[in-house]
């Protein structure tokens, strides 16, 4: 019985350690979108999916961010891509946009919230200079990891 509990409290112990990203960094790695909306005026403006189906990926190094992805909305594709450099602080997230599809966005700083999970991360945006997300206008997107 002994042996049984030291062997069950290893596993444990190797299963949380391999969970946790070496840098410490928990948003490094790739992640998958698997659903966006956009709230304005209090009223649902689209959804993913749903108003839209295809793919986004986001990719996170300790420094940079980068992602692609491409969305369909009856007959008209949208292809959605850009990167930067970001700062994370806590639950604060800034990214300054370097480049991207949409080139009025090359040179902004977003800032948004971001919650991580083991497995997941949302990110809710704008934010105000208190960090505060209006919830009556805002952009949330969850991704989970693939990497």
């Amino acid at each position: 019985m002994k042996q049984f509990f030291i062997l069950f409290i290893s596993g444990i112990i190797m299963l949380s350690t391999a969970c946790v990203n070496e840098t410490g960094n928990a948003v490094e790695g790739v992640w998958d979108l698997v659903y966006a909306e956009r709230i304005a005026g209090d009223t649902l403006v689209w959804k993913f999916p749903g108003d839209y189906t295809g793919t986004d990926i986001k990719v996170w190094t300790k420094t940079h961010v980068i992602f692609v992805g491409r969305f369909k909305t009856d007959t008209t594709f949208v292809d959605n891509y850009g990167g930067g450099t970001y700062t994370l602080n806590g639950n604060r997230y800034e990214e300054t946009i370097l480049y991207h599809g949409a080139t009025d966005l090359v040179g902004n700083t977003l800032k948004m919230l971001i919650e991580v999970r083991s497995d997941s991360i949302i990110q809710s945006w704008p934010v105000d200079d208190n960090w505060q997300v209006d919830k009556s206008n805002y952009q949330l997107e969850k991704y989970v990891r693939l990497e």
